[in-house]
């Protein structure tokens, strides 16, 4: 039970008055230990108050310390703890230094993967975002989104959790097998627009040429998704052979307009999230593909699973992406 600062008062006053302590706690009903343990905290630090917990603490840092550290991890974002402390005026532990920062909402966190980008690049983002800002969403669902994207056998998109025991480390469902086939990788391309999309395209390492994407991508599933959509517009990235001769031509000769795309713009393709889902999809597959054709399998199942719903939800989200890019000055976007 905590003694308030007004019987603490009481107890020093008596025993100051010549009271023994047994006499004080007859008097006050509480302990000799405790009268003890009041009288001498009185005699050596002159105060017999109660103090809050952490009201006397008096901190290993300074103010100039603390600006000193948050300054220097701002300016240096890959600097190590040890390196940090080093700046430090006040010699203090590494721990002392990461429970400042944790306090000041500062966390080492995995550093994310995103293209350079160029004052040219920053300024062509930005001004296609200011173009087509007005945009409605059904205006966006009209655009015929595609891209490739290539996947390998036994690699993982992201990190794999599991859960289970200390001792179930080395259990075989507890782990993510590997498989000796070398760079085993598989091409495909896809698109989708407003609420529907095209099968996918596996494009055979010999057939790469812009003479064979013309006949594997434009004349067949291309072409039967532009005469789904009307006034349909092409979304493509600057790869060469979106930008090859026979490619333009075959385009023109279909008068198919195709949207300008700036560079280093992947992120806000909405089909670069349908990538990511279709990895993650696979990634979660337990029967794990362990050949092309079971990786075929599996990629056009769950291609097929991907919903009418989350297409228009990507479709419709373009408005958005554009604000942040305006929003960013032409920056990097969380999209």
């Amino acid at each position: 039970m905590a003694i308030s600062n007004e019987i603490r008062g009481r107890i020093i006053g008596m025993s100051e008055g010549g009271s023994t302590q047994v006499q004080i706690a007859a008097t006050i009903k509480v302990s000799v230990r405790t009268i003890k343990r009041l009288v001498k905290k009185f005699r050596e630090n002159g105060t017999y108050k109660h103090e809050p917990c952490g009201q006397s603490y008096t901190p290993k840092l300074s103010d100039r310390d603390v600006r000193s550290i948050l300054r220097f991890s701002k300016n240096n974002r890959r600097a190590s703890i040890s390196e940090i402390a080093s700046v430090c005026p006040t010699l203090v532990c590494e721990r002392t230094i990461q429970r400042l920062l944790h306090r000041s909402g500062i966390c080492s966190r995995i550093a994310l993967r995103e293209p350079f980008l160029t004052p040219h690049h920053i300024y062509q983002r930005l001004v296609f975002a200011q173009k087509y800002r007005e945009w409605s969403a059904k205006d966006w669902e009209r655009i015929i989104w595609t891209d490739e994207s290539t996947f390998e056998i036994g690699k993982n998109s992201r990190q794999v959790h599991v859960w289970r025991t200390t001792n179930e480390q080395y259990s075989s469902n507890c782990m993510v097998p590997t498989f000796k086939s070398g760079q085993t990788s598989l091409m495909i391309w896809g698109a989708f627009d407003g609420g529907q999309k095209s099968k996918l395209v596996f494009m055979l390492k010999d057939q790469r040429s812009a003479k064979d994407f013309v006949e594997v991508v434009y004349e067949r599933e291309l072409f039967h998704s532009m005469v789904k959509v009307p006034n349909a517009v092409l979304m493509e990235d600057g790869a060469p052979v979106h930008r090859s001769k026979i490619c333009e031509e075959w385009r023109q000769q279909r008068l198919l307009e195709k949207l300008n795309w700036p560079a280093n713009y992947h992120n806000l393709n909405p089909i670069e999230n349908m990538w990511m889902i279709l990895k993650d999809a696979v990634q979660r597959n337990k029967a794990c593909p362990r050949n092309i054709d079971g990786l075929k399998v599996v990629l056009e199942r769950e291609w097929k699973s991907i919903s009418e719903t989350k297409l228009l939800q990507l479709c419709h989200s373009m408005p958005s992406r554009l604000q942040a890019v305006i929003d960013a000055n032409g920056g990097h976007t969380r999209w």
